[in-house]
């Protein structure tokens, strides 16, 4: 969906206030968990966007203050560990606390949350099999597992996985969000490609009961909570680069009827970086005339280099076949260098999709299967890429990239796309690829370099539409009402940002559920303009 340009929003910067008190334990790959050392651990957050939060501090209840740390750029957090219960009630008794927040666009807030008298703390959560976390293939999808933890819809549950660094590498939603855990629930999965070879994480299971809840102008909450860390460890060696790319491509679009025409630019250069677990710093590409080139930083994503051109002659004289050197600077592996060769010779004839007609009108419940013309000269060694994207380039469906298990070659003719892979009433667009390609690797990294030629075509599916649509009327001199629609029962997410210059930084408003009467929010006037736009998070 397009942004819609307004007249500004006010966001509501905080979404969730905090207070936990906790007790730790560790589980090894035999017997039940343990208590840890120290033992308990008072923690207070403010749930939120770091960039909406100026500054935030703890009162506890004798009056003190205790300041929340935004270390790293993270949103205020205190943690403080403690060896006994004695310690933790004589440190954070139980009382009123007021949680201060000095927000960027709502002014100075307050929380107030009274921790009621002490009660015990959940049973510890134990690991189904902690032997098993030391052993996770990170290629394939994996199924972390603990013993029914008693609770119910009401608790919460959480699953982090941290690196040796420290850092997050995976969690499960937050409370309050979309696909958070509950306390009823006994599983979680991991997705393939999310953790890196060859690496020890912590995985840590957080059980926690609400046991009061505060005033403000958002959500706050008390709560007691056990949480059961464990040793995670993936097989295999570390390698911050699975695969790098040199390529030029001419781009062409097909309508539902005739021949393919050039896009604009109709060529391009690209250089890519595959790395899944944010491995790569920056990068600089090295020509065959020895001009280094920087790549151009891509976060979260790896640095990479894309320039278009008019003609397949502009493209060749300012990135000519040849000998080209690509250096990444990585987390793991240090400096790493990849000879890249550009291969001279013609691109491909443009891929044309055949019966361009049935793309008007896909059913999504049903499989289809998507048939192109013959790449001309093709064989095994060449390869074809097929992929169904979102307007905005998110890919939905795609056949594996090249040199991967299952990729297609270039005797591929055609691909299906699964019942269900799509959503109903919704704009995507297919695309095939036709590549000549060279091969190799370097550095236990893949290597691809080559020319193609790619189609694209538009497909819209049958059905009702999941898309959401948001409308505004004026409702003040300085406030607007939104109007947004979708599917009943999915979740969606109101997003606003007052520019659209990359990078864009989309700010969260406000979660809701699609419904036949659809949500209404009442947004504040701050900026010249403001720009909406809303997301489905399932």
């Amino acid at each position: 969906m397009h942004p819609l340009l307004l007249p500004n929003s006010l966001a509501i910067d905080v979404d969730l206030v905090g207070l936990v008190k906790g007790a730790r334990y560790f589980q090894t790959t035999t017997g039940a968990p343990a208590l840890a050392n120290p033992g308990y651990q008072f923690s207070a957050f403010v749930q939120a966007d770091p960039a909406n939060i100026a500054s935030a501090n703890l009162q506890l209840p004798n009056g003190s203050l205790q300041g929340l740390p935004m270390d790293f750029g993270d949103a205020p957090s205190l943690e403080d560990q403690l060896a006994d219960v004695a310690s933790l009630i004589a440190a954070y008794p139980n009382g009123t606390y007021t949680v201060k927040v000095a927000t960027v666009h709502d002014g100075n807030q307050d929380f107030v949350v009274t921790f009621p008298q002490q009660g015990g703390f959940p049973t510890a959560p134990a690991f189904s099999d902690p032997a098993a976390l030391l052993a996770v293939d990170p290629g394939a999808a994996a199924t972390v597992r603990w013993a029914s933890l008693g609770g119910t819809a009401l608790d919460y549950a959480r699953v982090q996985i941290i690196n040796a660094l420290d850092k997050g590498v995976f969690n499960t939603p937050e409370p309050g969000r979309p696909g958070a855990l509950d306390g009823t629930t006994t599983s979680t999965d991991i997705p393939a490609g999310t953790l890196s070879p060859g690496e020890t994480y912590t995985v840590i299971l957080t059980y926690a009961r609400v046991v009061a809840s505060g005033t403000g102008y958002a959500p706050s909450i008390a709560a007691r909570a056990s949480a059961t860390a464990a040793v995670l460890k993936t097989t295999g060696a570390v390698i911050d680069v699975q695969q790098v790319g040199m390529v030029a491509g001419a781009f062409y679009s097909q309508g539902t009827s005739g021949a393919p025409v050039a896009e604009n630019p109709a060529y391009q250069f690209l250089v890519f970086v595959d790395s899944q677990n944010q491995g790569v710093v920056d990068g600089s590409l090295k020509l065959p005339g020895g001009t280094v080139q920087p790549l151009t930083p891509s976060l979260p994503d790896p640095p990479e280099l894309a320039v278009g051109f008019a003609s397949a002659a502009a493209l060749s004289a300012a990135y000519p076949a040849g000998n080209y050197e690509l250096t990444l600077n990585t987390v793991h592996n240090g400096p790493q260098k990849f000879p890249l060769a550009l291969p001279s010779g013609d691109y491909p004839a443009a891929p044309v999709f055949l019966e361009p007609a049935m793309f008007a009108a896909v059913n999504p419940a049903a499989s289809l299967t998507v048939t192109w013309s013959p790449f001309a000269g093709g064989t095994h060694s060449d390869f074809v890429q097929f992929e169904v994207t979102t307007p905005s380039d998110d890919p939905v469906v795609q056949s594996p990239q090249p040199g991967r298990p299952g990729a297609l070659d270039g005797t591929a003719v055609t691909f299906t796309i699964p019942a269900g892979a799509l959503d109903g009433g919704t704009m995507y667009f297919a695309r095939v690829l036709h590549g000549k390609a060279q091969l190799g690797s370097s550095n236990g990294s893949s290597l691809v370099t080559g020319h193609f030629s790619q189609t694209r075509i538009p497909l819209k599916t049958t059905g009702p539409s999941s898309d959401p649509v948001l409308t505004i009327a004026q409702v003040g001199e300085f406030q607007f009402k939104l109007h947004a629609t979708g599917v009943t029962g999915r979740n969606y997410l109101i997003q606003g940002t007052s520019s659209l210059a990359e990078p864009v930084q989309w700010l969260p408003l406000v979660n809701y559920q699609g419904s036949t009467a659809g949500f209404e929010f009442t947004d504040g006037v701050v900026h010249a303009q403001q720009y909406y736009r809303v997301r489905s998070l399932n």
